[in-house]
């Protein structure tokens, strides 16, 4: 990628490395100090446990507040017809949607007040390769009926 200054980003000499003790994607630049980048490594081994390795390892909150709700303006139904796609992108969203269920991320659902369209966006692994497919919602019309929550939560 190239800045609007003529800058190329991450920078020439850039590399990435997979940190074969923590699964992490190491950003190599000449330019970085050394001492600090031992010291960016031990933090984050130090805290390994908060780092989640799959979609099962996220879970879902679990927290005192209970399940999250959206208020909405109005009571009408946000449905979109499906849009038209691919074998290939159906099998991908067919295997997206189960990684998602199978980890307890979502639940299947029949109903048909809501509903929202996929897209799926071609994602580059560490080399610059086009290997996957990112499964994003196209939630601009629930968005767009959100109550404005003006409430700030609490900061440590």
């Amino acid at each position: 990628m190239t800045t609007p200054e003529g800058n190329r980003y991450p920078g020439a000499g850039t590399s990435f490395t997979k940190d074969p003790q923590g699964g992490y994607l190491w950003c190599e630049r000449p330019e970085m100090d050394p001492t600090l980048r031992a010291k960016f490594k031990a933090m984050l081994a130090n805290n390994d446990p908060v780092f989640a390795r799959s979609l099962k390892d996220l879970g879902c909150y679990q927290g005192e507040m209970g399940p999250a709700t959206i208020e909405l303006v109005h009571d009408r139904p946000i449905w979109q017809p499906q849009r038209s796609h691919s074998p290939l992108e159906l099998k991908i969203q067919e295997e997206k949607c189960m990684e998602l269920r199978d980890a307890g991320i979502i639940v299947p659902s029949n109903s048909t007040k809501y509903t929202m369209n996929v897209t799926m966006p071609a994602k580059k692994d560490a080399d610059g390769q086009w290997t996957d497919r990112r499964y994003c919602c196209d939630v601009r019309p629930l968005n767009a009926a959100t109550k404005p929550n003006r409430y700030t939560p609490p900061t440590p």
